[in-house]
């Protein structure tokens, strides 16, 4: 760029000349999913973003651990990064609420299994993983890639995700994600960068779903997708000790109590 020339980005709240009760109804007049585009200058790529809502919405600060209540139920939710970027993020469910709320987004390129573990296991050792189907695929070893992340000591899921009828529909996840964010059940800590630079970029073209820098969104679906599955446990590094075992059952990884 020219030393003599400056990018300057004006957005709607920008014009102070124009009230607050007509910047509303200029606003209101936009398309919902051209709103962002036209208001914030947020690019709008292909047929309009998938998610088109106002960031206020779902924003909120980050939640300190001591400040999250213990009966909260927790659920890690990956994109194992078959060919991109890995992707988990930390689903917190108020269950009393019906609200989810993300308060860890990790995305890694060119990584192994045990590098992703070693990322997600100090944020929450003892917390249950939910996956996607093509973590059954097998190896060259002969090893399906879920049973990989299990031997780097996560808590995976027996199966990958499904909804309770036992379907994976993408569809359904992101109507279920767009209705939560529309009534305030679906809330992420302001802080979390990548994750919100995908949600500004989640985007159609021909009506399908680009499928580029979309990896913590993914992973979001699948908690979404899985959020039964969460489980009232503690964050941190602090692992599981398999050493304690009840009379009733053995050989399992999960308290069959939470």
């Amino acid at each position: 760029m020219n030393p003599d020339r400056r990018l300057v980005v004006m957005t709607l709240d920008d014009a102070l000349h124009i009230p607050k009760e007509e910047q509303d109804r200029i606003l209101s007049q936009w398309p919902v999913h051209e709103r962002q585009a036209r208001r914030n200058g947020v690019p709008m790529m292909g047929e309009g973003r998938i998610f088109p809502y106002d960031e206020a919405l779902i924003a909120e600060p980050a939640l300190l651990p001591d400040h999250i209540p213990q009966h909260w139920r927790k659920l890690w939710s990956i994109d194992f990064g078959i060919g991109h970027p890995f992707a988990a993020v930390l689903n917190i469910v108020d269950l009393d609420n019906d609200v989810i709320h993300i308060h860890h987004a990790i995305r890694m390129p060119d990584a192994l299994p045990m590098m992703h573990a070693a990322a997600m296991k100090p944020i929450g050792a003892q917390v249950p993983v939910a996956w996607p189907q093509d973590g059954t695929a097998r190896e060259k070893s002969g090893e399906t890639v879920h049973m990989l992340y299990r031997k780097e000591g996560l808590r995976m899921l027996p199966d990958h995700a499904t909804w309770a009828d036992g379907g994976i529909s993408t569809e359904a996840g992101i109507l279920e994600m767009q209705q939560r964010m529309q009534m305030g059940r679906y809330k992420v800590a302001a802080h979390l960068g990548d994750w919100w630079d995908e949600y500004r970029n989640y985007h159609r073209k021909d009506g399908k779903i680009v499928k580029v820098r979309d990896d913590l969104m993914s992973a979001s679906r699948i908690g979404v997708m899985a959020r039964r599955y969460a489980a009232i446990c503690p964050l941190g590094g602090k692992p599981i000790d398999r050493t304690r075992r009840g009379p009733l059952a053995t050989g399992v990884d999960f308290d069959v109590f939470s």
